[in-house]
């Protein structure tokens, strides 16, 4: 399974499309653009994660990114060997997340999106 995100233009719209296909994908009239993340670039966007056993620990973020109403991290996720997980996050909120992880389950990447900086890869 791919964590395959698409973004909306117009509205700022994000969705996963869990089976992707020749169709477009669009929202507000147009098509959505395939989010691609990235692990370069604003350096208050680190993505700092461990494993210790089933739980998956992560903290999106250097101590000065912000989180106001303008800029903020929107959410992180992980994706494993066979799911992906989410957490949302509100501006003021500090943004880590504690995630579980299934028998035998393995973290094949950790991303979180900025609202300004966009999806950031660890």
């Amino acid at each position: 399974m791919n964590l395959n995100l698409y973004y909306c233009e117009g509205c700022g719209k994000i969705i996963s499309v869990l089976n992707p296909s020749k169709c477009p994908t669009k929202c507000c009239g147009e098509p959505m653009v395939m989010l691609k993340a990235s692990n370069t670039g604003d350096e208050t966007l680190p993505i700092n994660y461990n494993v210790q056993g089933e739980n998956v620990y992560v903290l999106a973020g250097a101590a000065d990114h912000p989180m106001q109403a303008d800029h903020f991290i929107q959410w992180v996720a992980i994706q494993t060997t066979t799911a992906a997980q989410i957490k949302t996050f509100q501006p003021g909120q500090r943004p880590e997340a504690v995630f579980k992880l299934a028998n035998g389950e393995q973290v094949t990447d950790v991303y979180a999106y900025c609202n300004v900086h966009g999806l950031r890869k660890a």
